[in-house]
């Protein structure tokens, strides 16, 4: 795929991605959906990788690059996403990413781990770039003994927060309405 191709695939969608940070990637072992993409968060920018299908490999070549001086803000917050569990329906967290760039475009892309949300804050911030985060999922995991504890903090505080900035909080599909 180049890049022409991602940004028309992109436009109106929501990706499924792994997060690479700090040589580790997040989530390790995807559980529910395969991830497209990986995010490659790296010294001069964020790096775009397609993933080999079925696998959390990337391709060798990297799809695109985000400078940091392109970035104007990125918005991060937990979106609850419906599962099975056995015969019921239940639901979980997952990590929802707007990446703005100067430009006007941006890109929209869903995690199913949280856990590197404090390492990814503190490098984000170093390159000075604008990191929105409406529900305190950094202070939430910044604050706990270990990830389950703020996963946990977080899906008992998430719908009285969304009530409270009346923001959505259920995503049925992986397209953007």
């Amino acid at each position: 795929m180049d890049i022409t191709t991602f940004e028309t695939f992109a436009s109106h969608r929501i990706l499924q991605t792994t997060i690479e940070l700090d040589g580790e990637t997040y989530p390790s072992l995807p559980v529910k959906l395969p991830p497209l993409f990986c995010l490659a968060v790296a010294e001069s920018g964020i790096n775009l990788f397609e993933l080999i299908p079925l696998t959390t490999r990337k391709k060798q070549d990297k799809l695109a690059m985000f400078s940091y001086r392109d970035i104007e803000k990125i918005v991060i917050s937990p979106i609850k996403k419906l599962t099975s569990v056995v015969f019921a329906l239940g639901d979980r967290l997952n990590l929802d990413i707007i990446l703005h760039l100067t430009d006007g475009r941006q890109f929209h892309f869903e995690c199913e781990d949280m856990s590197m949300l404090v390492q990814l804050a503190a490098s984000l911030a170093s390159h000075q770039v604008m990191l929105i985060d409406r529900f305190g999922l950094i202070q939430s995991y910044q604050d706990a003994t270990s990830t389950k504890e703020g996963y946990q903090f977080l899906l008992e505080k998430f719908s009285g927060i969304s009530d409270e900035q009346q923001l959505v909080n259920l995503r049925i599909g992986q397209v953007e309405e």
